[in-house]
């Protein structure tokens, strides 16, 4: 089956939008059909007044975003093993995105029907289905594929970097890093390669290091930005808006596809623990 297709469907792609996104996302699809439908004025649409014509293309546009948004919004929340980072792929998202434009059909066949402009059949669904796919797969796919091609460069480029850096600061590893509350009574002092991460928790920061082979963590009163700043001559890395690594603790960086990795001597704790490193 996998010699089916070319390798690049099968390369690891980002799945987890944010909500920003998700609302840009859904804006420009359903942007995008107002415009087509309103100016090439398919489906019968050129013999209408143009003021009514204006008013039906936005109530596509309008019912092309509750179809994406029910995906959005509905469908990937309730299917969290489905859309799961580490196994998504540019295949994965293509489908998905063919899945939408889908669902798009139906709700502006529905809609079609309702403001009579076409009758709801099943012929006629097959009808929309095939211009939403001729209009909207092949250059969806071809965006995925431009975008995909743009995470690989600019994470290979962000891993060779660190891997420099990497190996500048090797030579700091025998400095202490200290480590101070924001209320300035709690202290701790770690060495470099004992050091795993840090992550927020509310009004603290949970800091977790190694002793020897045993696990630890401690909390200070602070902000992740307030002990981010603590840090910066050290070789830390905000690879997360809740997480920071250390970059001595790493022995090696690299750019995957579309994601950045990097391997430690506890590279399993860290696969297990922060999912979105590995």
């Amino acid at each position: 089956m996998k010699t089916i297709f070319p390798d690049i469907f099968y390369q690891p792609y980002p799945c987890d939008l944010s909500h920003t996104q998700k609302a840009k996302s859904t804006f420009v699809i359903s942007f995008f059909v107002f415009a087509f439908l309103f100016l090439f004025a398919p489906f019968g649409l050129a013999e209408l007044d143009i003021n009514y014509r204006l008013y039906i293309c936005l109530g596509y546009g309008c019912t092309s975003a509750a179809a994406i948004a029910l995906n959005y919004y509905l469908i990937q929340p309730v299917l969290p093993n489905l859309f799961k980072e580490s196994t998504w792929t540019v295949g994965y998202q293509i489908l998905w995105i063919g899945w939408i434009l889908f669902t798009i059909s139906i709700f502006n066949s529905i809609y079609s029907a309702w403001v009579e402009t076409a009758p709801f059949s099943f012929s006629q669904l097959l009808i929309s289905i095939f211009y939403v796919a001729l209009v909207g797969i092949f250059p969806v796919t071809a965006l995925i594929l431009v975008d995909y091609l743009r995470l690989y460069r600019k994470h290979a480029n962000r891993a060779e970097e660190l891997q420099h850096k990497l190996s500048a600061l090797s030579s700091a590893n025998g400095n202490t890093l200290t480590f101070i509350s924001e209320n300035k009574n709690e202290r701790l002092q770690l060495k470099p390669d004992e050091l795993l991460y840090l992550t927020s928790a509310d009004n603290y920061v949970e800091i977790v290091y190694r002793i020897n082979s045993d696990l630890k963590r401690s909390l200070l009163r602070g902000t992740l930005k307030g002990f981010e700043d603590q840090l910066k001559e050290t070789g830390v890395i905000r690879c997360h808006r809740s997480y920071i690594v250390i970059s001595l603790t790493s022995r090696q960086y690299f750019g995957e596809r579309s994601r950045l990795l990097f391997k430690t001597s506890w590279h399993r704790f860290f696969c297990s623990g922060l999912p979105f490193l590995c």
